[in-house]
Formats: structure tokens, sequence, C-alpha cells
């Protein structure tokens, strides 16, 4: 795997990688580690996924047993619309943007009567028969939004594979970017002084070393940047 590494200016990176499609772009800023942000890349994408299956655009929802890609399969379409009545077992009888009644079941949401319907993504499903509020019986097309579930095995072995490709990208200019700025920062540059210092203070891409911390900052501070200064005097390190 080649990679290219570019600076367009100040804080800002990009790399361009040969990856599995071609040429990629990836963004890389040094300094959010530095602001105490780490990289959503390091969460593992092996996890249960329970924040994001709460959000209705989630994809993957079980239908009959079987795991569905509500943008990719067929069947699923997004309806809106405004509630006519509130049924039991979580259905909803809604009247659409086309000015039809349909039946939706199983939309984790708490809608109460002539409230609006946020645009959700729906399975169609058949027929089904409900109570009217006259007691009357009538027959509806049904949606269902189905139960959300983790993604299938091989989109998570997707995920795993993107994302160890794009951290081996991040830690390829990390590395870059650190030669960048000791080279900098033994020119007499104060910002890249200053960075370099922050790098040694919190490990960021190299091990944690406070005498070099506070060296680094203290020569950034005696050219009077600001941050260095600030630095030493939270930390103490100032003589």
């Amino acid at each position: 795997m080649t990679a290219e590494f570019k600076i367009l200016n100040i804080g800002l990176e990009r790399l361009w990688v040969q990856g599995p499609n071609g040429e990629e772009q990836v963004i890389f800023d040094p300094t959010l580690s530095l602001r105490g942000i780490d990289f959503k890349l390091r969460e593992g994408t092996n996890d249960n996924f329970a924040v994001a299956k709460r959000q209705l655009n989630w994809p993957y929802r079980v239908v009959n047993g079987v795991t569905n890609d509500a943008y990719a399969n067929a069947g699923w379409v997004t309806l809106s619309g405004k509630v006519v009545q509130n049924l039991d077992d979580g259905r909803y009888l809604v009247r659409d943007l086309q000015d039809k009644l349909v039946m939706l079941k199983n939309v984790p949401l708490e809608l109460a009567d002539d409230a609006p319907l946020t645009p959700v993504r729906c399975k169609d499903v058949g027929l089904e028969t409900y109570t009217s509020v006259s007691n009357a019986k009538a027959t509806r097309r049904v949606y269902d939004f189905s139960e959300p579930c983790s993604p299938p095995k091989a989109v998570i072995d997707s995920l795993k594979l993107q994302k160890e490709f794009l951290l081996q990208q991040y830690s390829l200019a990390n590395e870059q970017r650190f030669r960048i700025e000791m080279e900098e920062a033994e020119k007499g540059l104060a910002s890249a002084q200053y960075m370099l210092g922050r790098r040694y203070l919190y490990g960021d891409g190299i091990a944690k070393d406070e005498e070099q911390a506070r060296r680094w900052l203290e020569k950034a501070a005696a050219q009077g940047d600001l941050d260095a200064q600030a630095t030493l005097l939270v930390l103490g390190f100032q003589k």
C-alpha cells in the first residue's frame, strides 16, 4: 500500500492512497487528539450498536427472522404524513402525503392523533384489518418499521477492514507530521515547538516524556507563544 503525504495548510493534511477502490483521499487533522478528541474510528466496530440502532434511519431491521437493509432491499419505502388514529400494539393509522390511509407498526415513536409523522423507512408487509373509531372493521396496507438489529457479519467484517485501513493511514500521517514538526521545531518555529511539547505531554503518536514536553513548551513560551505559556502555567512547569 503506497501513500503520498501532502500539506495543504497549517493543521490540516490530506493523504492520497491507493486503496481497494483505487485512489482514495483521507483527511487528517493532527490537532484532534491534542484537543482531547479521539477518532471515532478507534471505537470498536463489533459492539452491539445499541446507540445507532435507536436512530430512525438505522438501516438494519429484522423481518420474519431475516436481516434486511431498509435502504437496499426491495419493498422498503419512506413514509410521512399525519397520524389519524393511534391504534393498539404500537400501530398507527396514517394519512400519507398521497392522501392514502395506511397502517404503520413497530415505529419507535410515541405519537398522538393528529401528530405529524416524521419520515420513516418501513417495509410493505401486506394487508391488515383494524377497528376504526366508529367500531367498523377496515383493511389497510401495512408498513412495518421492524426490529432494528446489528449489521450482518459481512458488513461488520467490511467495517473492520475499512477501520484498519484508515487507521493505518492516520498512523502514517501522524508519523510524518511528527517528523515535520520536529524539523520545524528545531528550526525555531514556536508553533511547532508548542505542538511537539503537547505531543510529548500526552503521548500523542510518541511515548510520553515530561522532560521533553517541558523543554519544547518552554522554548515556544520564550518566543511568546500564548498557548505554550498557558499550558506551562496550568501544569506548573513554569520556572
